[in-house]
């Protein structure tokens, strides 16, 4: 945030414009609103108009100074320290969702956690967990739907149609299996059904 402190022209030709303003920098986190640190430095422009002044100001920060570098140093380290003071709950938080069934916005609480910290291996173990149960509870939705359609039709048109359910389904969901399963039910039934009508047509 730029906030000027003092503007005049500069007498004399051509026409020069001066220029003093605070230059403020916030880290924040988006989320929570939580200002982890603040930065001010004052600059001065000069230009032929207002504007070139304004942007010279800026062009006069210099942001490998030591003041600013120290800035960031120590925001990284109150960021470590909120986070690492906040791990529990935002497990708990997480779980919390994940118990409503609201396992993305629970993964979504755990992928903010920062991996600098040093508890973040206790956040990733978590989102795992959050993440089985996640797929898990896809899977049983749609095996339950597969099975819906195949039950009801057990033909080509439903095979099909009940196989698109059956590809959502994830190697690491518990479920997988019996997907697998139902899959082949339903090309073995399939196949007796186009070999019988070829025996037919055979015949004829």
């Amino acid at each position: 945030i730029s906030t000027v402190t003092d503007r005049y022209v500069v007498p004399g030709a051509p026409t020069k414009y001066f220029n003093k303003e605070d230059l403020n920098f916030y880290v924040v986190d988006a989320f929570s609103k939580k200002i982890f640190n603040s930065y001010s430095i004052s600059v001065q422009g000069v230009g032929n108009s207002d504007a070139k002044a304004y942007i010279d100001g800026f062009k006069r920060f210099v942001p490998l100074s030591d003041g600013f570098m120290k800035f960031l140093t120590s925001t990284s380290d109150s960021i470590v320290q909120y986070y690492e003071s906040q791990c529990n709950n935002i497990i708990k938080k997480a779980r919390t969702l994940a118990t409503s069934y609201k396992y993305e916005e629970a993964l979504f609480q755990l992928s903010i956690y920062p991996e600098c910290c040093p508890s973040y291996p206790k956040i990733l173990e978590i989102a795992e967990e959050i993440y089985l149960k996640y797929i898990d509870d896809q899977a049983a939705k749609n095996l339950a739907k597969a099975r819906t359609i195949w039950a009801a039709g057990q033909d080509s048109y439903a095979a099909e149609e009940a196989g698109r359910y059956l590809a959502e389904i994830l190697p690491d969901s518990k479920y997988y299996d019996q997907a697998v399963s139902l899959s082949e039910e339903m090309k073995n039934r399939v196949k007796s059904d186009i070999d019988y009508v070829r025996n037919l047509e055979e015949r004829d």
